[in-house]
């Protein structure tokens, strides 16, 4: 790859990281204050963590071998957890879709979505109370619901599936970094 190219999806990968990283600082906040607000800076974490893993492998891991130049200058393993989570973005893009194989299998249950339990809350809950195939605390079981997208303590669920923060967070900073490192970098051998 073009050492030009590397750089623009560098500089790409650098705007989405801060973007993502901005958007973990505001869920904070918004947690607080307003359910819209913290689902509104979910999404727009899903978002960027997923740009930063279609700019890192390609949409579907399709590009890895093209991108490999990005990943290496950026010091990103194949392991990265940036490469799961696009599939909590591909949830969040394909929702619509989501909700209609739910309805389909399970017709006239009550739909609860957008949701978050605080810790507080979440230290009351039993392994009884996860969601199949978790391994982590969950919304309390018992309720004659389907969960969508529900937050506890640093893990966004979606139907059934754990999507952890604290190692995106660690990358999508960790690139943050990486990039103003080679801005400055590359600045020096102008």
């Amino acid at each position: 790859m073009d050492r030009e190219l590397v750089r623009v999806y560098v500089r790409h990968v650098g705007h989405q990281a801060r973007i993502g990283v901005r958007a973990l600082s505001r869920m904070e906040k918004e947690e607080q204050r307003s359910r819209d607000g913290f689902w509104g800076e979910v999404q727009t974490l899903a978002v960027a963590s997923g740009n930063v893993a279609k700019a890192l492998w390609g949409a579907g891991g399709r590009r890895a071998e093209e991108r490999a130049p990005v990943r290496l200058a950026l010091q990103v393993s194949d392991d990265s957890a940036l490469q799961t989570f696009s599939d909590f973005r591909n949830d969040i893009e394909h929702l619509d879709d989501r909700i209609r194989q739910w309805w389909d299998k399970e017709p006239h249950r009550p739909f609860m979505d957008q949701r978050y339990w605080h810790p507080s809350m979440s230290k009351k809950l039993a392994p009884s109370d996860w969601l199949p195939d978790s391994e982590g605390p969950s919304p309390p079981a018992g309720e004659d619901d389907t969960y969508f997208r529900v937050y506890v303590r640093g893990i966004v669920f979606f139907w059934g599936v754990e999507y952890p923060l604290l190692p995106i967070a660690h990358e999508l900073d960790r690139l943050r970094v990486r990039v103003a490192e080679l801005e400055r970098e590359w600045q020096g051998h102008r």
